[in-house]
């Protein structure tokens, strides 16, 4: 019920009559999103959100007392919350400037507890001059770029090698006939860095972390963009202080400093379409990617901690064709790179400790018309799980695999 006083806003937006002097200046409200259903069965149990619909990777085989796997069975599932509806707002100029906005829910929740539960996915203020752009609320993680994202049916979107995430952000962009020069400053919401809880060695995901560090995420990137060809390149820099008061009772002040990379490139001819990004850096847990960070050093008398970066790099392509009847391929490839100094078992916060490396084919065909889509997609994702040695590079692996058969239908509004 908590979700049907923000859909009546949004369509009483939508519907409410404009006077004459705002239809004069230009003003305008565009409704938007879709009704999906997925349709979907696995192979083995899985890492996952919302009872399997954002699919990571497989979890590692697991065995009842005669030593025989229990976890490799199929299960199945159906769900709608995917589903969204969006509102574009434009308005006068401001400034000299293009001013709109631009608001997105879905009913996917906040957490499993909150399954169908409508949660904000995009809010934000846009200010456009001739070569100059600011943008301010929630978007995409610049990592995510949308002119180049895996096309995948999945609503992983490639996800654990393609980063993904939502910030709330200042982004400031300079355009010329071929370029984008964009510096973003961020901080954290829904998708969160770990750290310990307060006094304890306990992993949670907070973006306290981020706060306390009191700079927010900074990254620049470089885009060009042709008739057929986009490709960027940037970095961004994280600092996080994962912890105000150690173990032992006494104040700290110490904190962990990241770095990470992406170069990605899309060509598009015609009805044929290519993409693919690579990404390499430390602590990319927020991203929904594999890594994170662990202690390197413990004072025994006051508990405090140093900290050194768990490594990752990954890379993937996406491929397809077609217009109304359209074939797509995804794959990709995700290693854990470990960290450069010997780290304390017990006292590391990442995602896929043991993992030492993941990758993922999938194959997909969709048929549209018009507003309504049908499509089927066959993933395979398979992980490597071993042992970590000190430095949290994992040895001695083996695979465990799962499929998935999904069926999707989508009505776009």
């Amino acid at each position: 019920m908590k979700t049907l006083p923000v859909l009546f806003l949004i369509i009483a937006l939508y519907t409410f009559p404009l006077s004459p002097q705002e239809k004069d200046a230009g003003y305008f409200v565009k409704l938007g999103g879709f009704i999906k259903t997925d349709l979907f069965y696995d192979s083995h149990e899985n890492v996952s959100l919302r009872e399997g619909h954002v699919l990571l990777y497989p979890v590692i085989d697991k065995k009842d007392l005669s030593g025989l796997v229990y976890n490799n069975k199929t299960t199945f599932n159906f769900l709608s919350v995917q589903s969204r509806i969006n509102a574009l707002f434009s308005g006068p100029e401001f400034l000299g400037a293009k001013a709109s906005a631009f608001v997105e829910g879905e009913f996917f929740g906040t957490s499993d507890g909150d399954m169908n539960g409508f949660r904000m996915r995009h809010a934000y203020l846009k200010l456009d001059w001739p070569s100059f752009s600011i943008l301010t609320g929630q978007f995409w993680h610049p990592f995510l770029i949308p002119d180049v994202y895996a096309d995948v049916i999945s609503f992983n979107t490639g996800i654990p090698f393609q980063p993904f995430s939502r910030n709330p952000q200042v982004k400031f962009i300079y355009k010329t006939d071929s370029f984008e020069f964009a510096v973003t400053a961020m901080g954290q919401r829904d998708f969160s860095s770990p750290g310990p809880v307060e006094k304890s060695s306990l992993l949670i995901s907070s973006s306290s972390f981020l706060r306390n560090s009191g700079l927010p995420i900074l990254d620049f990137q470089i885009k060009y963009k042709g008739q057929a060809f986009v490709a960027g390149i940037g970095g961004n820099f994280k600092k996080l202080k994962p912890r105000l008061i150690t173990e032992k009772g006494y104040g700290t002040d110490q904190t962990i400093s990241s770095f990470a990379g992406l170069v990605y490139g899309k060509y598009q001819k015609d009805d044929f379409i290519l993409k693919m990004q690579s990404v390499f850096g430390g602590n990319m847990y927020d991203l929904l990617m594999l890594g994170g960070y662990g202690v390197t050093s413990f004072d025994t008398t006051s508990g405090k901690e140093a900290y050194s970066n768990v490594k990752t790099m990954s890379v993937w392509t996406d491929f397809s064709y077609g217009k109304e009847f359209k074939i797509g391929f995804f794959g990709g490839y995700t290693g854990n790179m470990g960290s450069k100094d010997n780290l304390i078992k017990g006292k590391i916060f990442t995602r896929g400790e043991d993992i030492h490396s993941l990758y993922r084919i999938s194959g997909r065909v969709t048929y549209q018309i018009s507003k309504v889509m049908i499509g089927l997609e066959i993933e395979n994702t398979t992980a490597n799980y071993g042992t970590p040695d000190s430095k949290g590079i994992v040895r001695d692996y083996n695979p465990v695999s799962n499929l998935r058969i999904l069926l999707s239908t989508i009505f776009y509004l």
